[in-house]
This record gives structure tokens, sequence and C-alpha cells, in this order.
């Protein structure tokens, strides 16, 4: 996706070229070398198609717009509170990235080496904070429609939640 920054950034490689195009031709003025009167018409003709040619592919080509991401939708404020279900599992309310990697490694051992079941470690602790860890990782081997339904107090966009979790998975050695 092309944005507003990527296309000032194109179009300021052909202001630059062109610019030292005419850097050159001044110091050939000062100079009389002819090499540098060469190489200032080169430059300039190079900054000038370069500009030409990126202003008709915006305009011509078919080049994907990057759109402002849609407001949130208002949600209803937890107050930061952890919300138990009936079942003991946590709904989050941190994504993958806000969780300390020395809180998660302990829980991913006795999950995913020692593979006790997520149930079982939800039973362990009687720590909010530690059943929210854990219902983080439990969610570490879901589906995305899965992750996503059960994230929905996470204040972050879906995409960063899946990027998130595939980082951890890495850092954790889980892939």
């Amino acid at each position: 996706m092309i944005g507003q920054k990527q296309r000032t950034t194109f179009l300021a490689v052909g202001a630059v070229s062109f610019l030292l195009g005419l850097l050159l031709l001044v110091l050939w003025k000062v100079f009389d070398e002819f090499a540098l009167l060469v190489m200032g018409p080169c430059f300039m003709l190079t900054g000038v198609t370069w500009t030409i040619v990126i202003l008709l592919a915006f305009k011509f080509a078919k080049i994907p717009q990057m759109e402002p991401a849609p407001a949130p939708e208002p949600r209803e404020p937890t107050g930061g509170r952890i919300r138990l279900s009936e079942s003991g599992f946590v709904d989050p309310s941190h994504c993958f990235c806000q969780i300390p990697e020395q809180e998660m490694r302990p829980w991913v051992k006795k999950r995913h080496v020692d593979h006790v079941p997520t149930m079982e470690l939800l039973q362990s602790t009687d720590d909010p904070h530690e059943k929210e860890v854990i219902s983080i990782i439990s969610m570490l081997d879901v589906d995305d429609d899965s992750l996503l339904s059960m994230m929905g107090d996470v204040d972050m966009p879906d995409h960063h939640i899946i990027h998130c979790r595939e980082n951890v998975r890495r850092i954790l050695g889980l892939e």
C-alpha cells in the first residue's frame, strides 16, 4: 500500500536529484570542469524524469491507497477488571506483548513442555493476574477467529494481536 509518506519520499528522490544537478552546474561555473558540465544536466534530467514517472504512476496506475483504520466501536468500560467466566477462564484485557516474557515462560513450560491442561493450570492459582497469563498462553495455539473473539477486551487492532502472538511464539521457541 502506498501512503502519503511514501508518495512524499518518492517525489523527494526526484527533487534531490534535480537539485544535485543544479549544484553540479554551479560547481562547473566555479571550477570550469567539463565533467561537472556533463554530470549536472544528467542529474537534472534524471530528477525530472523520475518525478514525471512517479506522478504518472500515481495518476494512472492502480496503486492501492492506505485508508485510515475505522474508529473502534465504543465498548462498555471494564474498569481494568478481570472477568472470570464460569469455567475459570479469564477474559484477557492485555495483549501478548504487554505481558513480560519472564511471567509467561514458567506457564508456557508447564503447558507446552509438561503438557499440563489449561484448566488444571487455571485451578492451580488464585491470583487473577496469573489466571490471565495462563489464559493468554492458552491462546498461543488456537485459530485466528477464536483468538480474536476471546481477546475482545484487548484494546488493540486484530492484526496487532495476531502479529504479537506470532512474535511471542517465536520468542518462547514454540514454532
